[in-house]
């Protein structure tokens, strides 16, 4: 093999190891993500980069012309400035916090199942250890959080800061 053949096989594992070490950053959720969308199956989808909430028809229709409809819409749009400024934390060590307005609102640790593409965060809550699953996907430099409560599906986008 010549020097100028062991260069050329040099370079390209190089290349490749640049390249799998950027993906691996990029698709890590290290890192502090703020809500960009949230989106409750059935009822809503609020983007607050836009600050626009878009209601699912069969959600306004079951409230239309019922004397508390405004109180239902109200009620199920209490959300949406409580996550205005929510951010996770995942740090490197497993340990995770949620903020809000900067102020740190829980905390506790975190496991990763990349197979599965599943989070486990675990946090005390009241005295008590409180799970919370979530799948995740990564797509266009966004993470998309879901979880399910009540059967209902919510999908929480955030954005890394």
């Amino acid at each position: 093999m010549t020097s100028n053949n062991m260069k050329k096989i040099l370079i390209i594992y190089f290349l490749t190891f640049v390249s799998l070490y950027n993906y691996a950053q990029t698709n890590s959720i290290v890192g502090k993500w703020k809500i960009v969308k949230f989106e409750g199956e059935g009822l809503y989808v609020h983007d607050y980069k836009l600050n626009k909430t878009t209601y699912n028809q069969a959600f306004v229709n079951q409230y239309k012309g019922k004397d508390d409809s405004t109180m239902q819409v109200g009620l199920a749009s209490m959300i949406i400035p409580m996550l205005k400024d929510f951010e996770y934390v995942f740090l490197e060590d497993g340990k995770y916090k949620s903020l809000s307005e900067g102020e740190e609102k829980s905390n506790g640790t975190y496991t990763v199942n990349t197979t599965k593409g599943t989070i486990i965060i675990k946090q005390l809550e009241r005295g008590k250890d409180y799970l919370q699953n979530l799948s995740y996907s990564f797509k266009e430099n966004q993470l998309i959080l879901v979880e399910y409560k009540n059967k209902k599906k919510i999908t929480y986008t955030v954005e890394k800061q």
